[in-house]
């Protein structure tokens, strides 16, 4: 039986806004992608359990990411890969239009559902991107039992399509909004 775990990073330490401009938008966006997690945000017990009995820990090379990946396994047990990062957002520019933190963050993911690409990748290339991450995690699994990733929301839902898609059984493990857990597994 071979076994991957999807998990989600730990709570990330959102950088502090109020009403921001699409252009400030998008540097809030930049500010988040190189922030950790709150020191307070530790992984459940059973998360813990689970991980010491992988053979492989990866994580993206965002520093929520590796900052969950640390609380988890030794740096030198820890795989960071540019490959397992967030799927992008888009980035509007307008100056004049302020709008809160959540309804930009909700309205831009919208927005790139519905096609709108503003420096970032379609849901095409990401859904190609995830995909490519799946083959790399399958890969992983041929040599080793048990793997986990501690990647991000969207892009762990994207790469759980993929491995349903490809005979993997999918059995969600808690129900915490960070530290997330889904296990994939197969009879390779």
């Amino acid at each position: 039986m071979k076994t991957i775990y999807l998990l989600r990073h730990g709570k990330p330490d959102y950088p502090k806004a109020s009403f921001l401009s699409g252009h400030d938008f998008g540097r809030w966006i930049d500010r988040f992608n190189n922030k950790g997690i709150t020191s307070d945000s530790n992984p459940p017990k059973e998360v813990i359990k689970l991980a010491s009995n992988c053979e492989k820990i990866l994580c993206s090379t965002l520093q929520r990411s590796t900052e969950s990946a640390h609380k988890l396994a030794t740096p030198a047990f820890v795989i960071a890969d540019s490959l397992f990062v967030e799927v992008d957002i888009p980035q509007p520019k307008p100056k004049t239009l302020k709008l809160p933190l959540c309804l930009w963050l909700l309205s831009m993911r919208i927005a790139w559902f519905l096609g709108y690409t503003k420096n970032c990748n379609s849901i095409s290339e990401e859904t190609k991107r995830a995909y490519s991450c799946g083959r790399k995690l399958e890969k992983y699994s041929e040599k080793h039992s048990q793997i986990m990733l501690i990647g991000h929301g969207f892009i762990n839902r994207f790469i759980g399509r993929y491995l349903s898609e490809n005979g993997w059984q999918k059995n969600k493990l808690n129900k915490e909004k960070y530290w997330s857990l889904y296990q994939y597994s197969n009879e390779l």
